[in-house]
């Protein structure tokens, strides 16, 4: 689980929704599961309805009607009947999306919090990028990055690594970051290679992210205003990998006025490693583009997950815009 930079220690956050159940405030359980799709093409993906799977409750409807959500809620039969019957079309072993989680103050428009910003990349060809740098607030010095990467290789890629890093302004002159900024590994897709479990992968079609957490350096301007674009080196592993036979993918999720706990499932056919795991969510808009991204730590001593058991993640997690969905990962 690497992003384009040093971890920058336990990123103490706070995550805040204005949603009321019940007399209380806090998000309630949605138990939707959507294909993940490339984040500029969520809006699409929601349209079409890949593979969602609904079965809510009546806080889970009472949250959704006071977000403004047109969906009606049904009896307990019939949401059994459709979750079952609403497999996705194709397997998914990477990232997955949620609809109408309405994270954040919303005090800071999102457009305060987040740039567009040019991703240079050389060698492989099959892959193109997107780059964004966001903050959790319009006075924080810490920035978050996210650069999108497609595959259009017919193939599993693996080990998908982005060297020789680097950050620049606008008019082209380099940000000095260390040494640590210098390369990173995907987050992706999980592939396996002698029993060995990485989510470095992107399969045919799939989008995967580099992900990182900045701060400003000391007396230079404001890393979310000067930084302007990311030039890589992207580089793959030449090694076969396949597809392991267990996959854990989240299906729910519950936020308070402090915490955002995700609960993921093993739906494959053999046990899981977990000890080594630690999951991943990026908080987006309603056009699926990122706003913010922080990590989900396992709440459990186990070394495997059984085939159909679940196994909760939980983050502390602050933004200052609001967002409308979320894209969630399990990796290694």
């Amino acid at each position: 689980m690497s992003r384009l930079g040093s971890v920058l220690g336990v990123r103490h956050l706070w995550f805040w929704c204005a949603v009321f159940v019940v007399g209380a405030i806090g998000c309630t359980e949605e138990r939707r599961i959507v294909d993940a799709e490339p984040i500029e093409d969520a809006a699409g993906a929601a349209a079409a309805g890949r593979g969602a799977a609904k079965s809510g409750s009546a806080g889970a409807s009472a949250a959704f009607a006071a977000a403004g959500s047109s969906e009606q809620s049904d009896t307990a039969s019939d949401e059994a009947d459709a979750a079952e019957s609403a497999a996705p079309e194709e397997e998914n072993y990477g990232w997955v999306k949620f609809e109408r989680t309405p994270f954040g103050e919303g005090r800071t428009p999102n457009a305060q919090l987040r740039r567009q910003i040019k991703v240079t990349m050389v060698g492989d060809t099959t892959m193109v990028g997107k780059g964004y740098v966001m903050r959790s607030s319009a006075t924080t010095s810490y920035v978050d990055v996210a650069l999108a990467i497609s595959n259009s290789d017919p193939e599993l890629r693996c080990f998908v690594k982005a060297e020789a890093v680097t950050w620049k302004t606008a008019s082209g002159e380099v940000i000095e970051l260390g040494d640590e900024s210098q390369s990173t590994y995907l987050s992706g897709s999980v592939g396996d290679s002698d029993s060995s479990p990485t989510t470095t992968c992107l399969g045919p079609g799939e989008k995967g992210y580099f992900l990182e957490i900045q701060s400003t350096p000391p007396g230079m301007k404001s890393l979310f205003d000067s930084l302007a674009e990311v030039e890589l080196t992207l580089a793959v592993s030449a090694s076969r990998f396949e597809r392991p036979k267990y996959r854990v993918l989240p299906i729910s999720w519950q936020g308070t006025t402090d915490e955002l706990a995700v609960t993921f499932e093993n739906m494959g056919m053999a046990s899981a490693p977990i000890e080594l795991a630690q999951g991943q969510f990026i908080l987006t808009d309603g056009d699926g583009l990122p706003l913010t991204w922080g990590f989900l730590d396992i709440q459990t001593g186990l070394t495997q997950l059984g085939f159909g058991q679940t196994l909760l993640l939980k983050s502390d997690v602050y933004y200052d815009g609001k967002a409308s969905n979320m894209l969630v990962s399990f990796g290694y």
